[in-house]
């Protein structure tokens, strides 16, 4: 048989051959070049020098990890993942070094107060590596704790659930050592992460107390009030200072600048109202937000269907008779 015969043969054999045996896709060169280009911060090359060889499905999970990398810093997520995905099915010890990855660029997104960037960065890292949680909590604790943003408390829990008792506990430290004035909205940020148990609970209970209480003090109607109540509520047994009357007369003795609570006739429907003293210096607070002050001679209405609280501006004896 001539050469010319055996060729088709030849050729045959070449091909099972190549099919068999298939070709190392990145050559250790080219892996080499690529590490040194994603140290240097030159992901484009990366990317070159690794998509050039990469075309082979047998391609080793190193150059798929390192062209992930590469992609994910070029901010190509979806073919980072694909690369990303073909290294751990190659190779699962790279699930951890691809975490890695994930969770130093999102604590580069975190520090640039990219939140929403770098929440999606950070719940990757954990699906790969889940023993990186914890350490990603802590990162979003702490810039919270600079920040005090919801945001960054939100996901924090998200990441670790049991970092709400953490994060609660913080707040209410930082509030029960912050004045009158930044208090409250610690207290309101503190009740978001309030579980079941609430150790400090008390703490904000009689701090809240004592700010209402000089609030309605100085004005019964002060705004402020009705929403320190509403977020006393949510953490505390803080309530309305609030006593049922019956129909009749009542004295109030009061010294200069008293209050009394919140006064209410156990009949809610519209009632008469009439107000005596012997010098007229008080004023009549309704919760419908009217004020009426005795001692400049506003009239006092005879007719009232809402809660009233009196306030002495010297000292003096109020009669309230209810009809």
């Amino acid at each position: 048989m001539n050469i010319t015969a055996w060729q088709p043969l030849l050729a045959g054999i070449v091909l099972v051959v190549a099919k068999a045996t298939p070709l190392l896709a990145c050559p250790l060169t080219d892996i080499d070049s690529a590490k040194k280009h994603l140290a240097d911060g030159d992901y484009g090359r990366t990317v070159a020098v690794l998509d050039a060889c990469i075309q082979d499905s047998e391609s080793q999970a190193e150059a798929h990890f390192l062209l992930g990398s590469g992609r994910l810093r070029l901010a190509q997520i979806s073919e980072a993942e694909k690369q990303f995905d073909l290294a751990v099915r190659k190779d699962s010890a790279y699930r951890k070094p691809i975490g890695k990855q994930y969770m130093q660029i999102g604590t580069e997104k975190l520090n640039q107060d990219k939140l929403d960037q770098a929440a999606p960065l950070f719940e990757k890292a954990a699906n790969f590596s889940a023993d990186m949680t914890m350490e990603i909590a802590e990162a979003i604790f702490q810039k919270g704790k600079q920040t005090l943003n919801k945001r960054y408390f939100n996901l924090a829990v998200r990441m670790a659930p049991h970092y709400g008792t953490k994060i609660f506990n913080f707040l209410m430290y930082k509030a029960n050592n912050a004045s009158d004035k930044r208090c409250v909205p610690l207290y309101e940020l503190a009740a978001a992460y309030c579980g079941e148990t609430c150790g400090l609970i008390k703490e904000a209970d009689k701090r809240l107390a004592i700010i209402v209480d000089g609030l309605e003090k100085n004005n019964p109607l002060d705004s402020k009030i009705a929403r320190y109540r509403a977020i006393a509520s949510k953490i505390s047994n803080l309530t309305p200072q609030i006593k049922i009357y019956t129909p009749g007369i009542y004295p109030f003795k009061l010294a200069k600048g008293e209050l009394t609570k919140w006064i209410r006739c156990n009949n809610p429907v519209e009632r008469e109202y009439e107000f005596r003293s012997n010098n007229q210096k008080y004023e009549v607070f309704l919760k419908n937000g009217q004020k009426y002050r005795a001692w400049a001679g506003d009239r006092l209405p005879k007719t009232i269907n809402s809660d009233l609280r009196i306030k002495a501006s010297e000292d003096t004896v109020i009669f309230l008779t209810i009809h």
